[in-house]
């Protein structure tokens, strides 16, 4: 059987349907988890082809696709932000990989490319976040020495 050959590059324009679908597919799978609905409230109802535009010209996001041999599987979003003192600080806005993706490294060489961006831009860390639940996730981070910085909670007044 041949081996197959994973691969992340930036993102780029003729990446924009398969990043949105990808993006869905994410979104539809974080609905699943408790807390899902609320974390997705904010983000944009449609994820448009201009929103792709503004997201991969933006200096401070990184917009990555996986392929597994050319064909784009798998997705990554990150920024930075900065704060008062002047120290910056990255963020996973999420990483996905399709299910048959899955199991090849893809969503290590992701990571480990958002982080060497975030080395670059100088930041002195790299927040991530899981959903209760999501064991997959929690998982993923912590093999790749990730910690819990702080746990949020939630109560619902309705």
């Amino acid at each position: 059987m041949p081996e197959l050959t994973e691969a992340v590059r930036r993102a780029g324009p003729a990446d924009a349907q398969r990043f949105i679908e990808l993006t869905w597919e994410f979104f539809r799978g974080l609905l699943r988890h408790r807390g899902g609905d609320l974390l997705l409230a904010p983000t944009e109802a449609v994820f448009e082809i201009d929103r792709f535009t503004e997201l991969i010209t933006d200096p401070d996001r990184l917009v990555l696709v996986g392929t597994v041999d050319d064909v784009v599987v798998a997705t990554a979003l990150a920024h930075t932000e900065v704060f008062a003192d002047g120290r910056e600080l990255a963020s996973f806005d999420g990483i996905y990989v399709e299910p048959e993706g899955r199991s090849v490294g893809l969503g290590q060489l992701l990571a480990t490319e958002i982080e060497e961006w975030a080395r670059r831009r100088g930041c002195m860390g790299i927040d991530g976040r899981a959903l209760p639940g999501d064991r997959e996730a929690k998982a993923f981070f912590e093999t790749n020495g990730y910690k819990a910085r702080f746990i949020m909670m939630h109560r619902e007044l309705a």
